[in-house]
């Protein structure tokens, strides 16, 4: 053939221990045949929280329609749903592709490739053989139902032949946990109507933990009397099973003998197989080999690391800090900054189809599909150098992925998985591992779906004029951009107000897009009535808003209104609003410093918090704080203000600083300080006469004071703002 031989590998949970065994054996052996592997797999399984995605994301899987594939790989038993597994088979069919299924049951049309039962269970019991020197030994197959319990109980006979010791048919006793007869079989053991053995191999760790609590009970222990083994370890087992002396499926080996098998039905010729060096062995304390509730399992190097890049991937407020880019581009640039955090990978890419790219600007993007007639572009491309790459080259579905039509190249390994929320689909991510045969961990699927948040996010409005302040906003936000305001803002407005949801990172990851949006638009109508007729109100970007006011006073006001309607009902229980405000005049700087000077101002402000219960104490000293601010001349002291509030004075500090993050003393002279240099601004006041206005005794404390906050004289202060308004 011309090219490369590509197979497609269709399954659901790819990061799965068991699936990801299959797909690393699969890989290998295609790397070693010199054929390309494409990893078509869902996310989302049976029990996923975001179970209402799993339906679409099924629809990946119409990929496998796409000519560039010669054969395909069918890992079945990753399905968990009956009604998925039938639609994945009636595409593979429509396919005419020939299909192997790796370690299912079998197909009355795809050919099988059934895991090695006969070798784990030869390994156990030479072990108990060899090592611990068992000569009677019994078999607990389990039911005889089970596909493979033939291929097991070969594997037992092989080592006790091997051996040259005795077995009959009284040698195997058939039954699953609840059929009785593990019961009945301890019961012979204890009345003597069955020779009490050295050993008992089990067909599972399930029928091996059933089995050890059963010759408890009895007094029989294990493994001094008798030595117990399960099998089919994993390294995410129950805790019950970690003194089970097992065997661990190697599913590599089944990936690679399913890539063999379907090479030679559609070549004709014999693959290479690769060489197989695992020992999956797990030695425990139920044969003798170490004490009960001492295993040493300390984590492998290559495990710690793909653990701790899993959690860092599994952050929940990636698209958070993405969502507030300008545009896309910009948006997507900075989330592939997190691919670092993929272990061993080689590159990864962000394909999107034409149809979401080029209706950038529209107002709504609904009812977007993907599938192998798909007009795609690579969009953007993060390496494991660290190097972003904004492409923007187009290619067909068809072809799954640029670098699979490249000549003289190594053979590569790709997972592709659909990028999509709901029904719309925006286009599907590709991940490379290079040269290494691995597969994502689960952080990835995180990774993944904070992806598909800010596509939806952009596909829901047009961001570049919501940003520009232009057309769109309104579509979104009953506001205009902040833009637009700085444009129309009122020259008697000294006070800016913003009012920030600060909850809106956690609802933008658990709400629905459609709910949310409801709720915010819902909260903006409360907002509105909250406004006097002066005000003006615009939006910064998500859940942050801008007022502007003639008095500062109206921050308190409005908090007051929002605080007594029910936010709760609209945000949840936890919700978090914070009021704040700042300063400002036409001729001092414009209102984007103005909303970065008002959010750090927070200590100055209120905060409406659905997660605690209202403090009356707290209530009193923000109004008290509210006074300090209109009045600062007046004489505040500690004394008069626990006096008022009927508390210790002890107490009123450090509930005070508990708080507001200052001291009183401290938050009254940054209050005067604040008071003072306004009145440096805008009158011709001298220096002693503000002073005396701001509370201050005398001009030397006042200067000292100022001096320290603002490393300069209050008469320095006022010539050097007058000279920057003059230039």
């Amino acid at each position: 053939m011309g090219r490369k031989l590509l197979f497609g590998v269709v399954c659901e949970k790819a990061y799965d221990e068991n699936v990801s065994g299959i797909i690393k054996g699969m890989i290998a052996q295609a790397f070693r045949i010199n054929c390309d592997i494409a990893v078509l797999s869902t996310l989302q399984g049976e029990s996923s929280k975001e179970s209402r995605y799993t339906d679409s994301e099924m629809n990946l899987f119409k990929l496998v329609m796409s000519e560039r594939f010669d054969g395909f790989l069918y890992i079945s038993r990753s399905f968990g749903s009956e009604k998925r597994r039938a639609q994945t088979e009636q595409l593979l069919m429509r396919t005419g592709k020939p299909v192997m299924i790796a370690g299912g049951t079998e197909h009355n049309i795809f050919d099988n490739t059934a895991p090695n039962e006969r070798r784990p269970f030869e390994r156990i019991t030479d072990h108990l053989i060899d090592v611990h020197g068992c000569r009677v030994i019994y078999f607990l197959s389990g039911a005889k139902g089970d596909n493979s319990y033939e291929e097991k109980i070969s594997g037992f006979c092989d080592s006790m032949k091997r051996h040259g010791l005795y077995y009959d048919r009284n040698s195997f006793i058939y039954g699953d946990v609840s059929s009785g007869h593990i019961d009945r079989f301890t019961d012979d053991l204890i009345r003597g109507k069955k020779k009490r053995p050295d050993a008992v191999v089990c067909g599972d760790n399930a029928l091996a933990a059933a089995l050890i609590s059963a010759l408890a009970i009895k007094g029989i222990s294990v493994p001094d009397d008798i030595a117990v083994t399960g099998a089919d370890f994993s390294d995410s087992q129950p805790a019950s099973f970690i003194n089970i002396t097992s065997y661990k499926r190697v599913d590599q080996q089944l990936g690679a003998d399913s890539v063999r098998r379907l090479y030679r039905i559609m070549t004709g010729n014999t693959a290479a197989r690769i060489s197989d060096n695992t020992d999956g062995l797990h030695t425990g304390a139920s044969c003798g080999c170490s004490p009960f509730g001492n295993m040493d399992l300390r984590k492998s190097r290559h495990q710690f690391i793909s653990e701790k890049y899993s959690r860092e991937l599994s952050v929940p407020s990636i698209a958070m800090e993405c969502m507030n880019e300008k545009d896309l581009e910009e948006a997507l640039v900075r989330f592939c900054g997190y691919s670092r955090y993929f272990y061993k990978y080689s590159w990864f890419d962000i394909c999107l189809s034409a149809d979401y790219t080029n209706s950038s600007g529209s107002v709504s993007r609904t009812g977007m599909h993907t599938d192998h007639r798909s007009e795609m572009i690579r969009y953007i491309t993060s390496s494991a150098s660290g190097k972003i790459t904004v492409s923007e080259q187009k290619f067909r579905a068809v072809d799954i992925h640029p670098e699979l039509k490249k000549k003289d190249r190594r053979p590569m390994a790709l997972f592709v998985n659909l990028l999509r929320n709901g029904s719309d689909e925006y286009g599907y991510s590709v991940l490379s591992f290079g040269k290494n045969c691995e597969t994502f961990a689960e952080g990835y699927v995180s990774f993944i779906y904070e992806l598909n948040l800010i596509l939806a996010r952009f596909a829901s409005l047009s961001y570049n004029s919501y940003f520009s302040g232009e057309s769109d906003s309104a579509s979104y936000s009953l506001f205009p951009h902040v833009n637009i305001l700085e444009r129309k803002r009122r020259q008697n407005a000294d006070t800016l107000i913003t009012v920030e949801i600060q909850s809106i990172r956690r609802l933008f990851l658990e709400k629905d897009r459609t709910d949310l949006r409801s709720a915010v638009t819902e909260f903006e109508e409360i907002l509105m009535k909250s406004l006097e007729s002066s005000e003006k109100c615009a939006i910064v970007t998500n859940g942050l808003y801008a007022v502007l006011s003639e008095r500062p006073a109206r921050t308190r006001q409005i908090y007051r209104e929002l605080r007594s309607r029910d936010i709760s009902s609209l945000f949840g229980k936890e919700h978090r609003i914070v009021i704040s405000c700042a300063e400002i005049k036409s001729s001092e700087y414009g209102l984007s410093e103005a909303v970065r000077r008002s959010l750090l101002n927070e200590r100055l402000g209120f905060v409406i918090d659905g997660s605690v219960t209202p403090n009356p104490l707290y209530e009193k000293l923000c109004m008290i704080r509210e006074r300090m601010q209109i009045y600062p001349q007046q004489e505040w002291s500690i004394e008069s203000i626990s006096r008022e509030l009927g508390i210790s004075k002890s107490y009123l500090q450090k509930y005070y600083r508990a708080n507001f993050g200052m001291s009183i003393i401290d938050s009254l002279i940054h209050i005067r300080l604040e008071a003072a240099k306004k009145l440096l601004r805008e009158t011709d006041l001298t220096v002693t006469a503000i002073a005396e206005k701001c509370g201050y005794s005398s001009y030397i404390h006042f200067t000292k004071q100022f001096r320290k906050a603002e490393n300069t004289t209050p008469t320095n202060y006022r010539m050097k703002y007058r000279a920057e308004v003059d230039i």
